[in-house]
C-alpha cells in the first residue's frame, strides 16, 4: 500500500512539472509589445524582470506592464525572437561622431527676381526656374539634438519656355536641430553659403553668376534604428547672384563693364536619409 502511494504521488509531481513545464509568463506593455519567457523576479508596484527563452532579460516598470499572464506554450518552427522589437529606445541612437546625410527635393521660383547694377537703375522679371535638386551633408552630431556640418549640392532644371538648362551648384553650412527625444521629432535646418550658376539661360557663353544663399526648412523626422533616420520636409531659400555684363546705356556708346546684383526667392520640398 505503501509503495502505491509513493507511486501515485511521484505520478502526481511529475504531471505537475510537465504541465508547468508547458505554460509560460507573458507580459503584455502598453505600448503594445508581448512578452513571453519566465519571471525571475517581481518588486510589487515596482517593476519586473522576465527571462526569455533565449535567455534575454528585461526589466520594465510596472507603469508600462498592461498585463500578466500564464499561457501555454505555442511551439512554432520559424517563430521569432522574443525580444521587445516594436519597443524604440531613444537612448541607444547615435549620441556623437560624424553623420552622412542624402537628400533628394526640387526647388521652385516664386514671384520676381530683382534686378540692379547702379542705384536708379532696376528692374525686375517673373522667377519661373524650376530645379531638381541633390545634396550631399558631412555633419558632426554634438549631442541627439544638434548637428553641424558642411555640405555641397547640385540642381538642375530650366526656366519655363527656356530650351537651355540651368546647373546650380551650392555649397554651404548646415545646422540640424531635432529638439524632441523621440522617435518622431519636428527638424529645423539652416543653410548657410553661396551657389554658382556656371550654366544657365543662353547657354555657357553667359557670364558666371556667383552670390550668397540662405535656406530654411522645416520637417518631420523619424528615427528608423539606432543610426538611420528619414526627414520629409519644405523650405524657403533666399539667393542673391552677382556677376559682370557690358552696360550699354546709350547704342552709339561702348559697352561698360559693370557688376549686375539679381536677388531670387524660392520655395523648397526635400527627403533625406541619414545614417
Amino acid at each position: 500500500m505503501k509503495s502505491i502511494s509513493l507511486f501515485l504521488i511521484a505520478f502526481l509531481y511529475a504531471g505537475i512539472l510537465c504541465a508547468q513545464n508547458n505554460y509560460e509568463d507573458v507580459v503584455y506593455l502598453k505600448n503594445g509589445s508581448i512578452i513571453h519567457g519566465m519571471i525571475i523576479e517581481q518588486v510589487p508596484g515596482v517593476s519586473i524582470k522576465i527571462k526569455t527563452a533565449d535567455r534575454n532579460v528585461f526589466v520594465f516598470k510596472i507603469e508600462e506592464v498592461e498585463k500578466m499572464t500564464k499561457e501555454e506554450i505555442v511551439k512554432q518552427d520559424d517563430k521569432q525572437s522574443n525580444a521587445p522589437a516594436e519597443k524604440f529606445d531613444f537612448d541607444k541612437v547615435k549620441t556623437k561622431g560624424h553623420i552622412n546625410t542624402l537628400e533628394i527635393g526640387g526647388v521652385f521660383g516664386i514671384g520676381q527676381f530683382r534686378g540692379f547694377y547702379t542705384k536708379d537703375e532696376r528692374y525686375k522679371a517673373d522667377n519661373n526656374l524650376k530645379l531638381f535638386s541633390l545634396q550631399e551633408i558631412n555633419s558632426f552630431k554634438l549631442n541627439k539634438k544638434i548637428a553641424i556640418g558642411f555640405g555641397i549640392g547640385m540642381e538642375v532644371g530650366k526656366v519655363d519656355g527656356s530650351k537651355y538648362i540651368n546647373l546650380n551648384l551650392p555649397f554651404f553650412a548646415d545646422f540640424r536641430i531635432r529638439p524632441i527625444t523621440k522617435r518622431f521629432s519636428p527638424l529645423f535646418v539652416e543653410q548657410i553659403g553661396f551657389s554658382m550658376l556656371p550654366l544657365y539661360a543662353g547657354g555657357t557663353s553667359e557670364p558666371l553668376k556667383i552670390g550668397a544663399l540662405l535656406n530654411t526648412k522645416l520637417g518631420l523626422n523619424a528615427c528608423i534604428d539606432s543610426k538611420t533616420s528619414v526627414s520629409l520636409g519644405l523650405g524657403y531659400r533666399f539667393q542673391h547672384y552677382s556677376y559682370q555684363a557690358n552696360i550699354y546705356y546709350y547704342y552709339y556708346t561702348q559697352g561698360k563693364k559693370t557688376t549686375v546684383h539679381e536677388l531670387y526667392h524660392f520655395l523648397s520640398f526635400f527627403f533625406t536619409v541619414q545614417f
